[in-house]
């Protein structure tokens, strides 16, 4: 929070319990700390190379599945990202078990099909990081039930303890959909259908999370909860 909140250099120094941040501007923070010592050491075992991936690609397709995380402990798997490699496709899929959001590229690179579950918050963690690296790389690697995720050059080094549980089978569900397609694709102005879900979704709540969209002449977006009313959008 810190960082992302000051703008050139940051000084910081040990004090016995605390740790002091200062910038040149006059700002400054004393946070308290804990000892090391008491973290337990986590040593990785031998590291297998999973794929070499574009950080934009990669940063892009996880900001596009991220929403979709699900918040349940029922089921540990759906808390998180999975990353599919297979036949030289990078697949990115999230579900909270209603929804769904995929994203996929290509990469020009031969890999052994693999599946890694990351944490959400490991995943928006890559997804930050991956943003700002530009056209530099992001090298996956494995380590037993350990995910390293190396961006950049000098790399940033992500350690992840990968999820357990089984993810749904959600290239079942998508194939599905698709053959349930039978319209011709509708063209429609991004920005303004990012508004116009924006604009309904205000009438959304916790347990009523979806918007309804339909596809004519117009465009009609609608949404209703018991908590916030019914809005609907053209």
């Amino acid at each position: 929070t810190i960082t992302g909140a000051t703008r050139g250099a940051l000084s910081v120094m040990a004090d016995g319990n605390a740790v002091k941040l200062s910038t040149a501007d006059g700002s400054a923070w004393e946070l308290p700390t804990v000892d090391v010592d008491q973290w337990p050491a986590h040593e990785v075992a031998a590291r297998a190379a999973v794929a070499t991936i574009p950080a934009e690609q990669l940063g892009r397709a996880l900001r596009t599945v991220l929403a979709a995380v699900g918040r349940t402990e029922s089921n540990a798997a759906l808390g998180g990202v999975l990353i599919e490699l297979k036949e030289g496709v990078v697949n990115c899929v999230a579900t909270d078990g209603r929804r769904m959001h995929v994203a996929k590229f290509e990469i020009e690179q031969a890999t052994d099909d693999c599946e890694i579950l990351l944490p959400a918050n490991a995943a928006a963690l890559v997804m930050g990081i991956a943003n700002k690296a530009g056209d530099e790389k992001v090298q996956i690697d494995r380590a037993n039930n350990c995910a390293v995720i190396e961006i950049g050059e000098p790399a940033v080094a992500i350690y992840a303890q990968m999820l357990t549980g089984k993810f749904p089978k959600w290239r079942g569900v998508v194939e599905k959909t698709e053959k349930q397609i039978t319209a011709e694709p509708a063209v429609v102005r991004a920005d303004r259908l990012r508004d116009g879900m924006k604009q309904a979704a205000i009438c959304t709540s916790e347990t009523s999370l979806a918007v309804a969209c339909k596809f004519a002449a117009s465009v009609v977006i609608r949404s209703k909860s018991a908590e916030n009313g019914k809005s609907r959008v053209t």
